[in-house]
């Protein structure tokens, strides 16, 4: 069963949830917040995992950092996230892929 399409909060474009997953490429475990990019104009969203919902937003910082969430969708079962030795693991049924570890050093 595929995920209901939202829209790019850039670009407005609907894609699947599936698309933006396959798209992720940083994981922050302090903030428990991920990085993808829009897969129609490139626009980079953070989002965090929780409780069966993907919550698309920003962070930003105020003394400590925190996650202002504006979007909301429910992950469907036939998706799979864990967080995992190397990262963070995302499986679906057509694609599994293990998102790093920002770097915390530059």
């Amino acid at each position: 069963m595929e995920s209901k399409p939202f829209k790019c909060l850039n670009c407005n474009t609907p894609f699947q949830l599936e698309s933006f997953l396959k798209n992720s490429f940083r994981f922050w475990p302090a903030t428990g917040t991920f990085a993808s990019k829009c897969p129609h104009c490139g626009t980079i969203d953070e989002y965090a995992v929780r409780n069966g919902k993907l919550y698309i937003g920003y962070l930003y910082a105020a003394a400590t950092a925190h996650f202002n969430i504006v979007h909301q969708l429910n992950i469907p079962e036939e998706i799979d996230i864990q967080v995992v030795e190397d990262g963070l693991k995302i499986k679906t049924t057509n694609f599994e892929q293990i998102i790093p570890y920002a770097e915390t050093s530059q």
